[in-house]
């Protein structure tokens, strides 16, 4: 999701494009972190330059695992709340059922996981219920001011859609009153008219959930290991194939072009040397393999991946044994603090949530 900062209120039209444009450019970053959480590594797309030799590409789930783990830890208890007052908080019961709330907040969690941030919509639908829906970060850019207090002044939500033979941008700004829909070419140009319609929460209708202060996923800052990981693993498989695959090595007989491609398929020869040629021999060739040193490397990235991501190793020998409340507590600490942090952020987005319902059933006189 990208936030800027506006002087303006309200934006034209074509800074409104701009920051489109500006986010389409910035797209690629928050596609691999999505790529990753997939277990879409780079290493998939590696290319070899000899054909001939063996390409595993192993690729390894980190960033699904370092996600999960950390949502689960922060959401496998469902938020609780207390109202003062019970007709309000049998309105709000039934708001949030209707919604799936639960399930919401876990799928916003997600997302702030995997991009470092979320974003939730919300609206009025057929039934004039409230209705919030937890909406891709790759689509939506916060627009907030330049006070201390940074406050959300305006929203896009924009997506590509095929007109004719072109693709073009399709385009939802929110203000504090209203929604502007329409569709702009690569060139910002409206393609048709602009939609306006009226909303009623008082506010901008979006709620931004931040992973954090600095806006990180949890596993970005361990991508390079993960990549690193998923080289050495799949170049050690190679190695491995290249092995039962041996080339042999061929001493004092000379051979045509078309036995060696039949002896190449065949991997089997049969050498016998004349009067003259003494030194006949034929053996394979191998590449000796250092496999403590890559074992302890391999280790060594497991091990700080785990320990930058703060998401402990749950396949550790040492939480097998028969650890104290103690010594188990020290070893979730560091996730004890991530999902600390989370909470923190993640309350401030529930709040505004309530806040924006309230505007609403308060409009509607139901609070």
């Amino acid at each position: 999701m990208l936030k800027v900062k506006s002087i303006k209120q309200e934006l034209s039209f074509d800074e409104i494009s701009n920051l489109v444009n500006e986010h389409n450019m910035v797209l690629s970053n928050y596609i691999h972190l999505k790529d990753m959480y997939d277990n879409k590594n780079d290493i998939k797309n590696r290319v070899q330059q000899d054909a001939s030799k063996p390409n595993n590409k192993i690729s390894h789930a980190y960033a699904s695992y370092i996600t999960d783990s950390a949502v689960g830890y922060f959401m496998g208890k469902p938020v609780s709340y207390s109202f003062n007052d019970e007709t309000l908080a049998e309105q709000f019961d039934d708001i949030f059922k209707y919604n799936d709330e639960t399930a919401e907040n876990t799928q916003l969690a997600t997302d702030a996981s995997i991009y470092g941030s979320a974003a939730e919509l919300l609206y009025v639908d057929s039934n004039l219920m409230p209705r919030f829906k937890a909406v891709s970060p790759l689509e939506v850019i916060a627009i907030y001011d330049c006070s201390i207090e940074e406050n959300l002044i305006g929203a896009v939500r924009h997506w590509k859609v095929q007109v004719e033979e072109d693709e073009a941008d399709y385009i939802e700004y929110y203000t504090a009153t209203q929604i502007m829909k329409y569709t702009s070419d690569k060139e910002g140009k409206i393609l048709g008219g602009v939609e306006t319609t009226e909303h009623y929460f008082g506010d901008i209708p979006l709620v931004v959930f931040e992973n954090n202060h600095d806006c990180v996923g949890d596993f970005a800052k361990v991508v390079d290991l993960i990549d690193a990981l998923d080289k050495v693993v799949s170049d050690s498989a190679n190695d491995f194939e290249m092995f039962t695959n041996a080339i042999m090595v061929i001493k004092g007989v000379d051979i045509d072009e078309d036995l060696f491609e039949k002896l190449k398929t065949m991997r089997l020869m049969n050498l016998v040397g004349d009067g003259e040629q003494k030194d006949v021999s034929a053996e394979y060739l191998y590449k000796d393999i250092p496999d403590q040193a890559l074992e302890n490397y391999k280790n060594r990235l497991v091990d700080n991946i785990h320990m930058f991501s703060g998401v402990p190793n749950m396949n550790d020998e040492n939480f097998a044994n028969n650890l104290s409340g103690v010594a188990i507590q020290f070893k979730l600490s560091n996730l004890e603090f991530k999902c600390a942090t989370k909470g923190s952020y993640f309350r401030k987005g529930l709040l505004r949530r309530f806040e924006l319902i309230c505007n609403l059933q308060g409009l509607m006189g139901k609070v």
